[in-house]
């Protein structure tokens, strides 16, 4: 019979280990390390990203962070934000210059067990920046685990293992003049602020002196009143009621006030109820009361308000304002607005109103409103309306109540609100916070910091297992515990309109890196494999792998499996994270999205890692901390294909098992073909059943060129399965596959004549 060709030339299936060598079908691959098959018609090698070694920053930190802790490296402990400014250095006084960006600020934020370091310009020129003289930009207290979560331009920082000590922070852009910009503390020129984070409310002084602070005082007729003694302290608050009008709207009844803190954002505390005096008959002393009886028609008139600050005792930097309330003595009823203060601007009756009085200053640091305000009607406005929270909430947000260790362990804004997860808070019947792993809190429309006790989600409590990580796509909030997936559909505002849509067992993620956002949708990987939402029912991606051949591709056997997405060329990327040494190599998986298709690469990545994040261009950044030397580095996830150098590692390419549309029939084998072109000088071996057939050393070829590797004796067998290793620093590039071979003839039996 005459010679003749099979032919190998469609790759783009990848590897296949759920069907037989033999079954798979032709574009499908037996084995694929370190060649990639981005191109259908082709398939080339590809250098490990740490042969390559392209960096795209490796920038110096301080030492250890002055603690002998190390940067964390967990596979997502590295956050990377956009901001519209740059981060000067630090002055003595601590601030942070903001300059507005032309072309916006990529920051990179990194951690170790108690401190936050900062990397600004992290795609220009990268600098690290610390707090003046120290080694460090954020400091959460004590012994734990930061986790940063950027938020329309702002950061914050939880400790994820709620350590007693800890305290959560808030950094952020501030520009603003408080009540004058004749005391220097009451000015902040664009600069970058870090604080405690928490929504406090107002505190009574324990004891009382002077004129107090946090005190209402009817019949008040001096219109600069009594002002607060101390600094930074609850302000006070002076009034009198008309005697002879017949307009006023009030209820005659007794009334009772409240004081809340306002802070960046629109942002309310609980409500404190302030003390109240009135002036006795002789004019000239204040007895103490419970409440202010206001008589028919009349109306509240003369109100002012006075506050007290000095530079070594101010206001939280993030609060703006504050809110007076008034509401019926005694009846538990809703607060209603009596007055909306704001620092920079003044007071107004009501927050749609235009402000009616700025401020003065009656002694260094000492402020209140210029002109005297009249109430004839109460407000429509509530403390219910405007904060979205009810008036007997325990607590409206972390550390409110109390200070130090709430928090949460895992962070993500879907639509306007945020939701938090692992957290450590109160119940609506604890007096003390507690760690509440199985629920998921959510914060009220465009307030992240506004998290009241009731705004939970019950999604399988008490249940024995614990949420690990969230991701969202389409208005769906995709929950993940050990074992179990939830989807919630939360596209409608109101959380009367969310719903349960999917519930997922036996799958879930060890840890909070395994998850990743792209936009085909949400990307998880386990010990089983790797799996997508994208909108309906979840879809195994690796589906052909099968789990033992994913999980033994992973060697390590680490948990903590991070994933990156390459934007330009639609490539998914699996590995490690996990060991103390620092040069010890992790494989990778990589999938193509538009071929469907599975690839190996072998020592891809260090398996001491932060994982990964993408440029503004597109590319892949694996993000490594070099303790030996002190460095943060970011090295660009190697994309490009039969690159000449750094390319000298061994790289098996497997095909199929081929009976060439005869089983069982035998063939001679002669030679395979093969069209190639190679960067450089490199070494190419072709098997053929596990045998070698040929190896040849190729000098240099910018285009193809065909080579042919030739049995020494003629191999007979009734399928064949060839396996090409390449070697050197070629960079090699393999179009058609030409297998020549011929049947063996069929004799015609003369047994049972």
């Amino acid at each position: 019979m005459p010679k003749t060709f099979a032919q190998y030339n469609r790759y783009e299936s990848g590897l296949n280990f759920k069907s037989d060598d033999e079954d798979i079908d032709n574009a499908s691959l037996v084995e694929c390390i370190g060649w990639d098959i981005n191109n259908p018609g082709e398939v080339a090698t590809v250098s490990t990203t740490i042969l390559k070694d392209t960096k795209s920053y490796e920038v110096t930190i301080a030492t250890d962070f002055d603690d002998g802790s190390d940067v964390l490296s967990n596979g997502q402990s590295f956050v990377v934000a956009r901001s519209d400014f740059d981060i000067g250095v630090s002055s003595s006084s601590n601030e942070n210059v903001a300059t507005e960006a032309s072309n916006g600020n990529t920051i990179g934020f990194y951690a170790n067990s108690q401190y936050v370091g900062i990397i600004t310009d992290l795609e220009g020129s990268p600098s690290n920046r610390t707090k003046y003289s120290q080694d460090f930009f954020f400091d959460i207290g004590d012994e734990g685990k930061p986790v940063m979560f950027w938020h329309e331009g702002e950061l914050r920082i939880s400790d994820s293992t709620h350590h007693n000590s800890t305290m959560a922070k808030w950094f952020g852009v501030l520009n603003r003049t408080r009540f004058t910009s004749a005391r220097s503390w009451n000015v902040i020129t664009s600069r970058w602020i870090q604080e405690d984070l928490h929504l406090k409310q107002p505190e009574l002084p324990n004891s009382q002196s002077g004129n107090g602070n946090g005190i209402v005082y009817f019949d008040e007729t001096n219109s600069i009143g009594k002002l607060p003694q101390i600094a930074a302290g609850m302000p006070n608050l002076i009034m009198t009621q008309t005697t002879n009008a017949e307009d006023g709207t009030w209820e005659s009844t007794e009334y009772e006030f409240g004081l809340t803190n306002v802070y960046k954002g629109n942002q309310e505390s609980s409500v404190t109820l302030m003390q109240m005096k009135k002036k006795a008959e002789d004019g000239n002393t204040y007895n103490a009361v419970d409440s202010y009886l206001v008589n028919p028609r009349q109306y509240f008139t003369g109100v002012n308000i006075s506050f007290k600050n000095t530079s070594a005792a101010d206001y939280p930097l993030r609060q703006t304002g504050c809110r007076i309330y008034v509401r019926k003595h005694g009846s538990g009823r809703r607060w209603r607005l009596f007055l909306d203060v704001d620092f920079v601007k003044g007071a107004k009756r009501n927050t749609f109103d235009k402000v009616e009085s700025g401020w003065s200053e009656n002694t260094s640091g000492v402020y209140y409103l210029t002109s005297q305000i009249e109430l004839k009607n109460p407000s429509i406005e509530t403390y219910e309306a405007l904060t979205g929270t009810l008036n007997d909430e325990i607590s409206v947000g972390f550390n409110s109540k109390s200070q130090g260790s709430q928090g949460w362990g895992i962070a993500i804004p879907v639509g306007r609100r945020v939701f938090y997860l692992r957290c450590k808070y109160y119940t609506e019947d604890q007096t003390l916070p507690t760690k509440l792993y199985d629920r998921v809190f959510y914060s009220n429309v465009t307030k992240p910091d506004v998290v009241p006790t009731g705004n939970w989600i019950d999604l399988g409590i008490n249940d024995g297992d614990e949420f690990i990580g969230a991701e969202t796509y389409a208005g769906r909030l995709c929950l993940f515990k050990r074992n179990k997936i939830y989807i919630l559909n939360v596209a409608n505002p109101n959380p009367m309109g969310w719903g349960l849509e999917q519930e997922i067992d036996n799958n879930g993620i060890p840890d909070s890196a395994n998850v990743l956002l792209t936009r085909y949708g949400i990307i998880w990987a386990n010990n089983y494999g790797c799996f997508m939402y994208g909108g309906q029912a979840p879809v195994e991606l690796s589906q052909r792998i099968g789990s033992v051949e994913w999980r033994n591709h992973l060697s390590r056997g680490y948990k903590v499996l991070p994933i990156g997405f390459q934007e330009k060329t639609n490539q998914l990327f699996i590995t490690e994270s996990g060991g103390v040494h620092q040069t010890n190599k992790c494989n990778a998986w990589v999938y193509n999205f538009a071929t469907n298709g599975w690839t190996k690469r072998n020592d891809e990545f260090f398996c001491l890692n932060n994982g990964f994040t993408n440029k503004l261009n597109g590319d892949l950044l694996f993000h490594k901390s070099d303790a030996s030397n002190n460095k943060l580095i970011g090295y660009v996830v190697n994309v490009v294909l039969a690159e000449g150098s750094g390319n000298s590692e061994s790289k098996t390419l497997e095909l199929k098992e081929d009976t060439l549309g005869s089983p069982g029939l035998q063939k001679r084998f002669y030679n395979v073909k093969l069209e190639v072109k190679n960067e450089d000088s490199t070494t190419l071996a072709v098997y053929g059943n596990g045998s070698l057939i040929e190896q040849k050393s190729l000098a240099s070829n910018s285009d193809y060129v065909t080579k042919v590797f030739t049995w020494s004796t003629i191999a007979e067998s009734d399928k064949m399965q060839l396996k090409i290793v390449s070697t050197g620093q070629g960079g090699v590039t393999i179009g058609n596959v030409l297998l020549e071979y011929r049947p063996k003839r069929l004799r015609v039996t003369t047994e049972g004549n």
